[in-house]
């Protein structure tokens, strides 16, 4: 019954687990090679690793919050899935990112969102080898 899902302010029921997650892009013919997701929020360790599985070329979806978003209210749970298109650039007061998410990609994160901001509404990440 918790999990039954009905309608779109079903939230808890419309998550997607990463293992549902990974589940998916197995049948689909990815590789998974690497996971660091987690109930807690990520750390600058975490996403640098994320960060060097992009530039060698895999690819790297991730649980955030979907408030640090631009035209999202702010939110501080486990509620949204995107892919990454590069690595995290930490700037003075601002991270650069260009993601896919809601079928577009494009710099997502908004403006002036600091790099621990990112980190601390961040939860890891699924790391996929490429399809040859």
């Amino acid at each position: 019954m918790i999990m039954s899902y009905d309608e779109v302010d079903d939230e808890v029921a419309g998550i997607t687990m990463w293992g549902k997650l990974t589940e998916w892009f197995e049948k689909a013919g990815y590789e998974k090679v690497f996971s660091n997701i987690s109930l807690m929020h990520s750390n600058k360790e975490g996403i640098e690793e994320l960060n060097n599985y992009i530039e060698q070329g895999y690819h790297v979806i991730s649980l955030i919050s979907a408030g640090m978003l631009k035209n999202m209210k702010e939110t501080s749970g486990k509620n949204h899935w995107i892919v990454w298109k590069d690595k995290v650039k930490k700037h003075e007061n601002n991270v650069d990112i260009t993601l896919f998410s809601w079928g577009e990609v494009k710099p997502w994160v908004k403006i002036n969102t600091s790099y621990d901001y990112f980190i601390e509404h961040t939860f890891g990440g699924l790391v996929f080898k490429p399809m040859k």
